[in-house]
């Protein structure tokens, strides 16, 4: 039979308190748009131990109830769904409905405002505004027909520099009249005004030698005009090197070449003179670190330094450096708690070079780092009681191999861990001459040996356990009972799933409600 699967559900119009990673759960309340009713709900999330950390929406009648009438049909409690050419019939927003060519308000005797954002403007493009009301206002729109009528029998105002006048634009004339050297006429609908010929020839007056002068009336006219010769060349004079010289305003430029240290640049009619900086190849003018130096009256005199935190002046001496980090000699470097070579070999040596005399004396811990300890001495004597192996093995997996070996035989013996057994293991034969003699964790060997047989020969598979009474001499085997972590025996619920001939099959997954 099919399989019916349930998810969990609820009556009301919540949302589940809680829901597993991935759980599905619906509401059948009645859904409005400020409740949970109608609505699917899945558990997004996991805290770790498979809980949801949010319950979101994905669904449900109330959302797909939003969009059951015709597209292109403005419906009361529903979602507004355009038709294919992407249209609606009617939209209200407020007070204002549009509605085929119309757009009205619908509040009684409501006001209907087009107000553009910042500096924007209402554009009709090019069609006309019609059936616009007469003006009551000053801000108002006045229509053509207003416009005309006031403009019928209009006067016009005009005011000169001394005296005001007013002219009816129905029947009189407007007079322009020239004053002082200004001569007016009119022809046609166009009113010339021309100023009158001083007597000045026309001409270019100024050279490259010479410059013009003019006279000037009260009404800022040219009355009279002529030429005065000026100077061409330019004297020059230095108080270092060639001491004169000239230059031709005419044909010759002025030109500044800098000096040592000295730049020199032209932009427009200003001409810069500055300073180089300084540099380890070039002179120029320089500024001083204060820390390094003090200067006093142009005087420069190095200030005190530090190396490490021992501080020196030029000239002097010291027989202890503090504050060092770090220090190379030739190839040893002494580094924080480092000793360190440049040539991967470091030499200790109380006696002179060579020699294999002498006593080295460690005081404190020693921990040797590396791949290999050598030791080539001839007796070693160990004063500890323990020799820990693998000291810094995190597991029995970083210890294994750890032992003793013994070089001499072809093959060497060796005594030695293995981590994945977690037990120690010899390649050579170990003999004992009395039975008796070796006991482990305080009992003879040959009764080890005998619950070896029953405990280890006989080895509980999944899902059994074994045992076993040392002082019966007897051996229990017993099924373990199922978890979720643990395969055993097990028995069904009959209201779920069905089990025939050791077959089970899933009747429904219910996930209840909340």
């Amino acid at each position: 039979m099919a399989a019916i699967i349930r998810i969990k559900r609820s009556t009301t119009a919540n949302a589940p308190s809680a829901l597993k990673t991935g759980e599905l759960a619906y509401s059948a309340g009645t859904g409005l748009y400020n409740n949970g009713g109608d609505r699917l709900y899945f558990g997004k999330g996991d805290d770790g131990a498979g809980n949801a950390t949010t319950v979101e929406v994905v669904g449900g009648a109330y959302f797909a109830n939003l969009g059951d009438h015709a597209p292109g049909t403005l419906t009361a409690s529903s979602a507004i769904v355009v038709d294919a050419s992407s249209k609606i019939d009617v939209l209200n927003v407020d007070n204002v409905t549009i509605n085929g060519n119309t757009v009205s308000t619908t509040n009684t005797n409501g006001t209907l405002i087009l107000s553009p954002n910042g500096s924007g403007s209402v554009n009709v493009d090019t069609s006309k505004i019609i059936n616009v009301t007469n003006p009551t206002s000053a801000q108002d729109a006045a229509t053509k027909a207003y416009v005309d009528a006031s403009n019928t029998a209009q006067a016009l105002t005009f005011v000169g520099d001394t005296g005001t006048d007013t002219i009816d634009l129905d029947d009189s004339d407007l007079t322009i009249a020239g004053g002082t050297g200004i001569t007016s006429a009119v022809t046609a609908n166009t009113v010339t005004l021309t100023l009158d010929n001083t007597g000045v020839s026309a001409a270019s007056y100024g050279s490259s030698t010479s410059i013009p002068t003019l006279t000037i009336n009260a009404q800022g006219q040219v009355t009279a005009a002529s030429t005065a010769s000026i100077a061409s060349t330019l004297g020059l004079v230095a108080t270092d090197g060639p001491t004169s010289g000239d230059v031709s305003l005419l044909d010759s430029n002025l030109q500044f070449t800098g000096g040592e240290g000295i730049d020199i640049s032209v932009s427009g009619p200003t001409i810069t003179i500055a300073g180089e900086l300084a540099t380890s190849s070039n002179k120029g003018v320089a500024s001083f670190n204060g820390t390094h130096f003090g200067v006093t009256s142009g005087a420069v005199a190095a200030e005190q330094f530090t190396i490490g935190s021992t501080n020196l002046n030029l000239g002097g001496s010291t027989t202890t450096l503090a504050g060092l980090t770090q220090l190379d000699v030739d190839n040893i470097r002494i580094l924080d708690n480092t000793v360190a070579s440049s040539t991967g070999v470091l030499y200790i040596d109380p006696n002179p070079i060579d020699s294999d005399g002498g006593e080295v004396i460690i005081r404190g811990n020693l921990t040797v780092n590396g791949l290999q300890t050598t030791v080539n001495s001839t007796t070693v004597s160990i004063n500890d009681k323990n020799i820990v192996l693998a000291d810094s093995a995190a597991n029995a997996g970083a210890a294994d191999g750890a032992g003793i070996t013994i070089n001499g035989p072809s093959t060497p013996a060796t005594f030695t861990y293995n981590g994945s057994n977690d037990e120690w293991e010899m390649n050579k034969t170990l003999n004992l001459t009395d039975a008796n003699s070796l006991e482990l964790g305080g009992v003879i060997w040959t009764e080890v040996l005998e619950d070896h047989l029953a405990t280890n020969y006989f080895l509980a598979g999944e899902g059994i356990d074994l045992t076993y009474n040392d002082g019966s001499n007897t051996l229990t085997v017993a099924s373990e009972l199922a978890t979720v972590t643990n395969p055993g025996v097990a028995n069904f619920d009959s209201d779920q799933m069905t089990v025939t001939s050791g077959l089970v099959s899933i009747t429904q997954l219910d996930g209840g409600t909340y």
